[in-house]
Formats: C-alpha cells, structure tokens, sequence
C-alpha cells in the first residue's frame, strides 16, 4: 500500500488526514507537497492525523521535519 494525504479544514486548522506506508518510495512526497500547496494559499496551522499510518521509517520521520519546517518558514506550525 502506498501513501495518501488527505486535508480537510476543522475551523482555522488544516487537519490533513494520512494513511499507508510513509516510506521511501511509498508516497514520495505527497505529505510535504500537500503542505506546500496549502501554506501557499495561506494556511498556517496544521493538524497531522496519523492513526491509519501503518509504518513510518527513516525517511518518513525526515518527512514530518521537512514539513515542520516548511510550516514555520511562513509563520506557521505542524502538531
């Protein structure tokens, strides 16, 4: 199975629902890709919900950092 992020607004936060293998090779970067869109349209916070993420490795925590950082670069945060 691969990765999917899905985001959904819950009032003034973004909650972007994930699920699958965040892995490399398994989505790439569509958890960072999906916060860059949405930073760029001027969304600041961000919920990740990760209860269908079945596996998460190396690479996928250096995605979640990536995304930390991208966030904040504009102001903004990922919990």
């Amino acid at each position: 199975m691969g990765f999917q992020a899905n985001a959904r607004e819950a009032g003034p936060i973004i909650v972007i629902d994930a699920s699958g293998r965040l892995t490399l090779g398994a989505g790439g970067t569509a958890l960072l890709d999906t916060v860059h869109i949405l930073v760029s349209k001027g969304r600041r916070k961000f919920l990740l919900n990760l209860a269908a993420v079945e596996f998460i490795d190396s690479y996928g925590i250096g995605e979640l950092v990536r995304c930390q950082k991208a966030a904040r670069k504009h102001g903004g945060e990922v919990r």
